[in-house]
């Protein structure tokens, strides 16, 4: 899901629900999530990309989803991820997305296409 509900991030931030179970939920570093909740950093000028992992965050929370590391949940994470790049103006080469599939598809264990993107950016450096 690619929207933003700024409501329930407010709602999400007012819980009684800890900022490490937030960050959890939203796949957020902690101390971003820290410095939105205590208001060191305005929701309003923060990226897309963190409100919408706010926002998913959120509805997993609500739902009382947890992850599922299946693998068609693996792809609708790729392909999510693919979107949001192209959103944020990010430019991925083909051989990168070709390495995403492969991972999403399981020809790729997580631990090689880290070692891929670990890699690729040295090698940009």
């Amino acid at each position: 899901m690619l929207s933003v509900n700024m409501a329930n991030i407010k709602k999400f931030f007012d819980s009684d629900i800890s900022t490490k179970q937030i960050s959890e939920y939203s796949k957020l570093a902690y101390i971003t999530t820290d410095n939105l909740r205590k208001d060191l950093t305005d929701l309003d000028s923060t990226t897309f990309r963190t409100l919408v992992k706010l926002s998913n965050g959120y509805e997993k929370y609500i739902n009382n989803i947890t992850d599922d590391k299946s693998l068609d949940s693996i792809k609708r994470h790729v392909e999510v991820s693919i979107r949001m790049n192209d959103i944020d103006g990010n430019v991925l080469s083909e051989e990168y997305i070709k390495k995403f599939y492969d991972y999403a598809d399981g020809k790729l264990s997580k631990a090689e296409f880290n070692e891929y993107v670990t890699y690729k950016s040295q090698m940009s450096l």
